[in-house]
């Protein structure tokens, strides 16, 4: 139900008769006012609370809440003027479209102006501590703002001349597409360039913490950057060379497809070499501690990633041995479609086969944590499975006897189409039958704690499941009696406009 500004008005005036006098001066309540098509009904200013009174299209006159702490007026697209708003701490301004005059605030702490297009002054926010100018796309001039601490300039793409940031501690040019020298940005502490692919030497750059150069896909020469802590590099398809980040912590390569020669990275904590399809040998990166080598299908010996601790081989096709990677300890093989012996990786705590279609045994996983079978469409025997703790055997059509999971703790049965039987799983504490149609008796399963039988629409009898905690009967017969679930805590049973 819609709001009228008198019942706003009424809400106010309760708010403020009722709340503690402590949260109120601690600027701890937010005063949510919808759908406001003015705001005269309000006869006092309102102080020290933080306000939200986003997407109120017909608003033209805020000065009310010229003593409030914190103001939400995003999506106020017909607000242009804001100049009695200047004492405010934070002010959300976000695709306030018609603004044009911002002067008045620049002594707010944090300032959304994103999407606000009409901008095209902003001298007098250089000391605005948190200054969002994302979108702003009329924007040319940002010498001003050299003080700012956290700015956001993204998608401002008629910038060309950063010069004066580079005292900006956290800075974002991503989408700026005509920023060609970021030469002047040596000292800043964060910065995000993504997308700006006019920008080619990037030599200045080497003493940046956080530096984010995705999709600067002209990038060839990175030899500056070996003292970065985080790179990511991500989409930099012509890059070569890479020799010299061999002591950055964490590095982003994925999609970077012409590299062939890694090994000088084997002291990278973290590296993220996904789709780098030309790959062959990746013996050298015994030492990372965190891997991501997926969708590399050239890639055919792992056998030298044994210690690496979180192993990311998902996609890579042409893997068939993974025997040396039982002392892993979360491992992704998912889409490895040519494995089909994966015995030696009884003790992987958290181990992903989803989608290797060609496995039928996995009798030794049984003392997996956490494992993910969905889609392993040839899988019939899951008997040695009862001791794993979570337990995904979605789209596992094959799958027809689950009598053994007795004691598996989280169990998705989604979509296992030829499941009948499920009187063992009473002791399951959450199970997902979604679409299990085949399943009529479930009268086992009052002590399960959440129960999704979405779907499931032949069942006729749900009266034992009164003491479920959490049951969904989304899309089940609508007819089905469902009168002795009232205890139920969370309950669902809502039909699609699709009816079986």
């Amino acid at each position: 139900m819609k709001s009228t500004d008198a019942e706003n008005y009424l809400k106010f005036n309760w708010f403020r008769s009722r709340v503690n006098e402590k949260l109120y001066k601690k600027n701890q309540l937010t005063l949510i006012l919808n759908d406001l098509k003015s705001i005269k009904v309000f006869s006092e200013n309102i102080q020290g609370i933080k306000v939200n009174i986003h997407y109120c299209a017909m608003v033209t006159d805020v000065s009310v809440f010229r003593n409030a702490h914190s103001l939400n007026l995003d999506g106020c697209t017909k607000l242009t003027d804001v100049s009695a708003l200047s004492k405010l701490h934070s002010l959300v301004l976000y695709d306030c479209c018609e603004i044009t005059d911002v002067s008045a605030l620049g002594n707010v702490h944090s300032l959304n102006l994103s999407g606000c297009t009409n901008l095209t002054d902003v001298s007098a926010l250089g000391n605005v501590h948190s200054l969002n100018l994302s979108g702003c796309t009329n924007l040319t001039d940002v010498s001003a703002l050299g003080n700012v601490h956290d700015l956001n300039l993204s998608y401002c793409s008629n910038l060309t001349d950063v010069s004066a940031l580079g005292n900006v501690h956290d800075l974002k040019l991503s989408g700026c597409t005509n920023l060609t020298d970021v030469s002047a940005l040596t000292n800043v502490h964060s910065l995000n360039l993504s997308g700006c692919s006019g920008v080619t030497n990037v030599s200045a750059l080497g003493n940046v913490y956080y530096l984010n150069l995705s999709n600067c896909y002209q990038l060839k020469n990175v030899s500056a950057l070996e003292k970065v802590y985080s790179l990511n590099l991500s989409g930099c398809y012509n890059l070569i060379d890479v020799s010299a980040l061999e002591n950055v912590h964490d590095l982003n390569l994925s999609g970077c497809s012409n590299l062939t020669d890694v090994s000088s990275l084997r002291n990278v904590h973290s590296l993220n070499l996904s789709g780098c399809s030309n790959l062959t040998d990746v013996s050298s990166l015994r030492n990372v501690r965190i891997l991501n080598i997926s969708n590399c299908s050239n890639l055919t010996d792992v056998s030298s990633l044994r210690n690496v601790r979180i192993l990311n081989l998902s996609g890579c096709t042409n893997l068939t041995d993974v025997s040396a990677l039982e002392n892993v300890h979360d491992l992704n093989l998912s889409y490895c479609s040519n494995l089909t012996d994966v015995s030696a990786l009884g003790n992987v705590p958290i181990l992903n086969l989803s989608y290797c279609s060609n496995l039928t045994d996995v009798s030794a996983l049984g003392n997996v944590h956490d494992l993910n079978l969905s889609g392993c469409t040839n899988l019939t025997d899951v008997r040695a499975l009862g001791n794993v703790y979570r337990l995904n055997l979605y789209r596992c059509s094959g799958v027809i006897d689950v009598s053994a999971l007795v004691n598996v703790h989280t169990l998705n049965l989604r979509d296992c189409r030829n499941l009948r039987d499920v009187s063992a799983l009473g002791n399951v504490h959450d199970l997902n039958l979604y679409g299990c149609d085949q399943v009529l008796d479930v009268s086992a399963l009052g002590n399960v704690h959440t129960l999704d039988l979405s779907g499931c629409y032949n069942l006729i009898d749900v009266s034992a499941l009164g003491k479920v905690n959490t049951l969904i009967l989304d899309d089940c017969d609508k007819f089905l009696d469902i009168s002795s679930l009232g205890d139920v805590q969370n309950f669902s049973f809502e039909m699609s406009e699709f009816e079986y």
